[in-house]
Formats: structure tokens, sequence, C-alpha cells
């Protein structure tokens, strides 16, 4: 069987979906045998190098996009790039591996990270600029006909059957992977944080989406000013901007905490591993779940995790962090102080972290997804190429 796995808008400044992709890509490129034919497609310019799998670039004529714009102003579907490269190479099934999805004529599975769109429809990044309509009809369209969905927790599994009617037979739940991550490789530079600032700073990797709620960051720094006006606690932020760094920054100027944040934003994968070694601990106070990639790299590098108790934290990260209230810059800053003042705690959530890093990888991630297209291979035999 020839299994397809498309990768959309291939390009790490899209964060964690990129990352979950490209350790998945490098393990199965890893394999000395695969159980199936594997053919990667995505858009635009790739940014990996890997042996061991075929690569296939999707190109669209000028005459192809235009016929498919023409045709969705009528209401009809034209083959995509997408359709057309799965004839070319004769693809049997394919692996939507992120949120993109195109319409196909072959059966597929469809991964779902998150339905945010339907549970917190008051941010702008999924309700502005027509996000709400066109989040809505991809889903509607992908969850209707996937033969299966992958999703990582409970909670998200109850969301794709109350918004979605999606049959709990074909939803399979696979937690997030771990990502492969070793902080050795990094040296002992502190070259994107002052001397000073090492082992002290929280650090949060995240885009500079208004969801992401680095303003509770901001808004905790305050309050430990307030309340502990001795000591300075310290923040440093890594991301592609999405339109709110600049708010991001003047707020932190008005709360008077300007000096005691560093905004930088995309950082290349070692940078990204200094940052993680340097850190008192992970400060994740993002609104959105049920599952994120932040606290599991954490995990894996023996940093201290900090998270928001949204609907899914729980079972995904157990009791390897501490979890506060995303709404409550007092909630966050009290979980931060417990931390602080107990090394005894700190070195049992690092080892509960590492435990949980080590129970899923992405090699028990790739062995749950061969279990899955032999289910469907049985299915396939049934008819002709």
């Amino acid at each position: 069987m020839k299994i397809g796995i498309y990768l959309g808008a291939f390009k790490p400044t899209e964060g964690g979906g990129y990352t979950f992709q490209e350790s998945m890509l490098k393990r199965l490129s890893q394999y000395e045998k695969l159980p199936f034919e594997f053919v990667v497609f995505f858009y635009g310019q790739s940014f990996l190098e890997i042996s061991g799998l075929k690569i296939v670039q999707i190109r669209e004529s000028l005459f192809q996009r235009i016929a498919r714009r023409m045709n969705r102003l009528i209401g009809k579907e034209y083959p995509s790039g997408l359709q057309h490269t799965i004839e070319r190479e004769k693809i049997d099934f394919v692996w939507f591996t992120s949120f993109s999805y195109e319409q196909v004529e072959v059966p597929f599975m469809y991964t779902v990270w998150d339905l945010q769109h339907r549970l917190q429809p008051w941010f702008p990044e999924v309700s502005k600029n027509g996000q709400w309509n066109s989040r809505e009809k991809m889903y509607r369209q992908a969850l209707g006909r996937a033969s299966f969905v992958l999703t990582g927790t409970t909670a998200s599994e109850r969301e794709l059957m109350q918004f979605y009617g999606t049959p709990a037979s074909r939803i399979r739940k696979l937690l997030h992977p771990v990502p492969e991550l070793n902080v050795n490789e990094v040296g002992n530079s502190t070259s994107l944080t002052p001397a000073e600032w090492k082992g002290k700073y929280w650090f949060y990797p995240a885009q500079y989406w208004a969801h992401k709620n680095h303003i509770r960051i901001l808004l905790a720094l305050q309050w430990l000013n307030a309340n502990e006006p001795s000591q300075k606690t310290l923040a440093v932020f890594c991301g592609s901007d999405k339109g709110n760094q600049e708010y991001l920054k003047r707020q932190a100027r008005e709360l008077g905490v300007a000096d005691q944040v560093r905004f930088l934003g995309f950082v290349s994968h070692t940078q990204l591993l200094e940052l993680y070694k340097n850190c008192f601990a992970l400060v994740f106070p993002s609104f959105f779940g049920p599952e994120n990639l932040p606290p599991l790299e954490a995990f894996a590098l023996g940093c201290p995790v900090i998270a928001s108790d949204v609907d899914g934290a729980r079972e995904q990260l157990g009791d390897a962090c501490l979890l506060f209230d995303p709404s409550s810059a007092e909630s966050l800053a009290t979980q931060y102080t417990i931390l602080r003042d107990s090394t005894e705690l700190r070195n049992k959530l690092i080892e509960r972290g590492r435990l949980r890093a080590s129970s899923y990888t992405v090699s028990h991630y790739l062995n749950d997804v061969f279990k899955i297209l032999n289910e469907f291979q049985g299915r396939r035999i049934t008819w002709a190429s």
C-alpha cells in the first residue's frame, strides 16, 4: 500500500506543527525497513533534508490555480494540485499531518490538534478575516469524509463527537509524541540573554497570538513586583509575530516590567535549546488546548514546567508540572513562588517530566500509526487500484 504524507505549508515559522512533522519524518527516514511505501507531499520550499523517503513538491500551473478559484466561486470543486499529484504517484491513502486539508478522492486520515474556534471564538486569530468560516468549512469537509481521525486526548475525542458528530469508531487517540531533543547539543553560550539572567528567567516559546496569553506573564511579573519588591523576576519570549507583539511591548512598558522582559523573534533550533537550557522554568499560559508541544519539549530537556490548566492538560501532562488558572496572574505567580522555594519539588518535576518524555516518543507514535494503516489495509484489498 502506498501512503501519501501531506505536510501542507511546511516551514519552521509554523511552530509546533512543523516540529511535529520534522520529528516524524526524521524518525521515518531512520527505519531500515518500513511497512509501507511513503511519499511526502508539500507546497512551497522544503526546509528539511531527509534521505530514505520520496519527497514530492506539489506544483500548480497558473491555469490550475485560476480554474480552482473560479470553480469555488460557483460552488464547485476543481481538482487541487494535491489531487493531481496523488493520481500521478498512484497513492492509496493520504495522511494529513497538519491543520491543512485539501479535498482528495482517495481515503485519508486527518490529524486534529484543536477545535478552539468552536470553544473560544472570541480570539481574533480564529474569528477575524473569515478565519472562523474557513476553519468550519475545512473541518466539516475533512471530518465528514476521513477514514480515521487522529487526536490526542479524551477532551478532543469528546469535542469531535459533540461539534461534528464524528463516530467514535473512526477516532483514534494517540498522545502527542515528545520530540527527540538533546540539550547537550548546546554549548555554554548565553548569547540570547544577559549572563546575569542565566537560570533565573521564565521561558515562553510561542508565536505572538492573543490566545497564547503572553499578557498573563506580564501581569504576573507586575504582581510579583508589588508583593516581592526585593526580587526581580525575568521572562524571555520567542516566536514569530502574528500581529500582537507591539501590543505586548506597549503593555510591558505601561505595567512597568519592560526591563524584565526580552522579546525575541523566531529562533533557530540550537537557539531554542539554549533558551531552554538556561531558563528557570518553562511558563506556558496559553488558553488553547487540549494538547501543547512546549511542555513536552521541556520534559525532554529536563526543564520544569508551569502550565495553564486547560481542558486536556491534566491528561497530557499528568503530575509532571504545576498547573495554574490562565486567567489569573496571581495563580501563575503563586505557582512560581512554590517552585522557586522548593528544590525538592523542582527535582521531582524534572524527574517526572523525563519519565513522561520517555513513555511516548515519536517511535511510539509512528508504531501506532502503522497499526491504523494495517487496519485500513484489510479494507483496501477489497477493490482494485
